[in-house]
């Protein structure tokens, strides 16, 4: 009697156990995702918009926003717009007198006679590609971006001085750069701010309005002055830093 007793439980039990885990799935029904300690951030909804702050810029006389956009794919565009002020890298660096032309001076080395800058434009737009998968901006990524930024000084001392010079001269520079890029963007770990790197290589074109010294005048025994457009292209690393919010 015990035994079978025993038994008829054993059997209920198991009966019991089996019913409870067969499950028939209903048309509608919404069923929640198991989130796992190793796939947090994957199940999580995925981010498709970021803005960002490209403050390596603040070196290249630039404050730029930047707005990057999912597409389709592990692809994203992304798109910044920002104002210029002085490119003091490319003044210390660059003189225009290298083009064969006799520059007054490179441009930081004659900053009064060139006049204050005024405040210019930026703009850059590209293509972003993951390697790997799209993940909410995050991990390695390849980008080819067309940039473009102008710095104008205006008021120069020279405009009543200058011949053969179209009044509509404006003493300044201006970039157009093809730029290829290799980088990584990674999320902090007590907030939702992404930091990104990336370094590569570009192209710049480089348009720029400069004051020259002409023939001496003998006569008057002074150096007439010229407004002149010199166009350079040459190859330029390329090194920065971004600080984002994706939502």
């Amino acid at each position: 009697m015990i035994k079978k007793t025993l038994f008829i439980l054993l059997i209920s039990f198991y009966l019991g156990s089996y019913a409870q885990s067969i499950h028939v799935f209903k048309p509608n029904e919404q069923t929640e995702p198991v989130e796992t300690p190793g796939h947090k951030d994957s199940m999580r909804i995925q981010d498709r918009n970021c803005i960002k702050w490209n403050w390596s810029l603040l070196a290249r006389g630039v404050f730029q926003l930047n707005y990057e956009v999912y597409l389709a794919g592990n692809v994203t565009a992304e798109l910044g717009l920002g104002i210029t002020y002085r490119d003091f890298e490319f003044e210390l660096t660059k003189n225009l007198g290298a083009t064969g032309a006799d520059s007054i001076q490179q441009f930081s080395g004659a900053s009064s006679s060139y006049g204050a800058a005024r405040a210019g434009f930026s703009g850059e737009a590209g293509l972003r590609w993951y390697p790997e998968k799209f993940d909410n901006m995050e991990g390695i990524f390849l980008e080819a971006t067309f940039s473009y930024r102008t710095y104008s000084f205006p008021n120069s001392t020279y405009t009543s001085q200058s011949i053969n010079t179209p009044s509509s001269f404006v003493p300044g520079y201006k970039f157009l750069d093809g730029q290829f890029k290799f980088g990584y963007a990674y999320s902090h770990l007590l907030s939702d701010l992404i930091t990104e790197f990336y370094v590569g290589i570009g192209i710049r074109n480089m348009t720029a309005n400069a004051y020259v010294y002409t023939t001496p005048n003998y006569y008057l025994n002074t150096s007439q002055v010229e407004g002149l457009t010199f166009k350079e292209s040459y190859p330029q690393p390329i090194l920065g830093f971004k600080l984002g919010y994706p939502f």
